[in-house]
């Protein structure tokens, strides 16, 4: 009745289709892959119902096929009637799956089929979108999508990245990493009008795509007595504003650059690193440091005396420093195939200042445009 019920449904979609229903699933597969019309298949009785089926049903090697083939192995019954250990001896384990499907034994168990898991939201738009207001709010609906997926699986969301197919066939494209996986809508949304609004799209918005990259939420354990510290999303949109403010290349944490050139760093994200990684202090080291370099950021340009190509004295904007002694020069230039070249030579000098005071100092020359300037004090 089933089977019968199956064809007349398929037969409404102008589908000529054979059925075969058996307690066994590759049974059933074989039976209809070789036969028309409906046959079932009872219980126990699945290898005399393949046993006339040829071998061509079976997706056998070139080789197994044709070592089959020449043993005058023809359908699937001659081949379940071979011995089991004489037939994987020759033909190895492989020849215990085509020998089990012969007899229709061959366990199967089910598994769906699932759609690959994704984080992403598309949206088309009918006519071009112009203003941010418009784009929040399909933002957010896709944004609370999002969030609501990774919770099903019991994740987060740990960096969001808009795509949005503009006018004239221009792309835009920004990423939001927050310090720790989350699943607050209001937080992100907080995040991408911030993100929108430091870096507005240059024409109207054609689509907006929202994907996102799966990550596990981290809660603390506080303990009784600990200080109540600042809730992470608070500090990611607090610095998202300084960003906006000041520009994205002077807000984070400065990291030495892995060149020659000295003083230089880069601006990279605040993250927050293991305890176990941080470096230990040098039990050996002295307390104090004897001497300390204090950059001045920016240098301050200054006029430099020279006499027989040494610094005598030198004024910035407010006083004139008299040179007691010089040390020097050390020259050092690299990145000459770049925009970032650099061609300079550095001066100690220990200077005295109009009332008697003191001072000891670093003054940089720049060889290419010939311009000095006061780099740093030693305290």
């Amino acid at each position: 009745m089933l089977a019968e019920r199956l064809r007349a449904a398929l037969a409404t979609a102008d589908l000529r289709v054979s059925i075969a229903v058996s307690s066994n699933f590759h049974a059933a597969r074989l039976k209809a892959a070789a036969t028309r019309g409906i046959t079932v298949i009872p219980p126990g009785q699945e290898a005399a119902a393949l046993s006339r089926l040829p071998l061509a049903v079976l997706d056998l090697t070139q080789n197994h096929a044709e070592t089959l083939a020449i043993w005058g192995i023809r359908t699937l019954g001659e081949l379940a009637a071979l011995p089991e250990t004489e037939l994987v001896a020759r033909l190895g384990p492989q020849a215990v799956v085509s020998r089990n499907l012969a007899r229709g034994a061959l366990p199967h168990t089910f598994q769906p089929i699932e759609a690959a898991w994704a984080l992403k939201e598309f949206c088309d738009f009918e006519t071009p979108v112009e203003q941010i207001d418009s784009l929040l709010f399909i933002g957010a609906r896709m944004i609370d999508c999002l969030a609501t997926r990774a919770s099903a699986r019991a994740l987060s969301l740990a960096c969001l990245i808009v795509e949005m197919q503009l006018e004239g066939s221009r792309s835009y494209l920004r990423t939001i990493r927050p310090a720790i996986p989350s699943t607050d809508r209001k937080f992100l949304l907080k995040l991408l009008q911030l993100e929108i609004a430091a870096h507005p799209p240059q024409a109207a918005v054609l689509s907006l795509t929202l994907s996102a990259e799966a990550g596990q939420s981290s809660s603390v354990q506080l303990g009784l007595f600990a200080p109540q510290a600042p809730e992470p999303s608070r500090l990611d949109v607090t610095i998202a504003r300084l960003k906006a403010i000041a520009g994205e290349d002077r807000v984070g944490s400065p990291v030495l650059e892995d060149t020659h050139r000295p003083g230089s760093f880069r601006m990279e994200s605040f993250a927050i690193t293991h305890p176990s990684s941080t470096c230990k202090l040098d039990e050996s080291a002295p307390p104090h440091p004897r001497m300390a370099l204090r950059r001045m950021r920016p240098p301050v340009p200054v006029r430099v005396q020279l006499s027989a190509l040494e610094p005598i004295a030198f004024r910035d904007r407010q006083q004139t420093f008299k040179v007691s002694a010089a040390y020097g020069p050390w020259r050092t230039s690299g990145c000459w195939w770049s925009a970032e070249t650099w061609n300079t030579e550095e001066w100690d000098v220990l200077a005295e200042t109009g009332t008697g005071a003191s001072v000891a100092c670093l003054l940089v020359r720049n060889c290419t445009i010939n311009q000095w300037q006061l780099e740093a004090f030693y305290d």
